[in-house]
């Protein structure tokens, strides 16, 4: 088994050829098999342009690498019916399966931020995919979320997909890279969305 750290900061993320270096060393590594541990470079940033935590750093990564899944560790029990911090009688929900019971489960809770991708976005149509049902987890988290996050590309905005998962009045925050032209960065903030790049 073969490890490699990899330290990232925002500025990686956000400037466009940093992101894609970033993106061709990560799926290089993958490709030979090598397991990335990534981590935030903290011996070079600031609290000003911190990623924050280590959550927001894997949805980050997840969506830099596209990946498929992301699995995010926890010091909770495991899923929970409700936030445990607020209701000391939040269930543990011992399965889940994808599926209606996921849409169902995900009714039950209360997100307070989530950090989702999306295969395209249109200021029209809003976030889109190809997949419907993953679509329709989507739709739900959002429903069911006090803040979303959306982590796109600057190279899928203004494309269509063929699923609508919810329109661009849902999205509190788009974070993209540095690709993204003056005139669409203009467009999607007068549509009262916050976007980092």
């Amino acid at each position: 088994l073969h490890t490699a750290q990899v330290l990232l900061t925002h500025e990686d993320l956000a400037d466009r050829q940093r992101y894609l270096n970033a993106r061709s060393t990560l799926n290089t590594l993958l490709d030979l098999g090598v397991i990335p541990i990534v981590n935030e470079n903290d011996t070079v940033t600031t609290d000003e342009i911190r990623l924050g935590d280590n959550d927001t750093l894997a949805a980050l990564v997840a969506n830099l690498v596209e990946a498929d899944l992301l699995v995010l560790l926890t010091d909770q029990e495991g899923l929970l019916d409700s936030d445990p911090r607020t209701n000391p009688d939040a269930r543990l929900i011992p399965e889940a399966q994808a599926g209606d019971l996921t849409l169902e489960a995900i009714g039950k809770l209360q997100f307070e931020k989530v950090f989702l991708s999306a295969g395209t976005l249109s200021s029209v149509q809003g976030l889109m995919t190809t997949q419907s049902f993953l679509a329709l987890i989507k739709q739900r988290v959002i429903e069911k979320a006090s803040e979303v996050n959306l982590l796109i590309d600057s190279t899928k905005f203004e494309r269509l997909t063929p699923r609508v998962i919810a329109p661009i009045e849902s999205v509190t925050r788009i974070i993209s890279d540095t690709g993204l032209s003056r005139k669409l960065r203009e467009k999607y903030r007068k549509l009262g969305v916050e976007l980092i790049v």
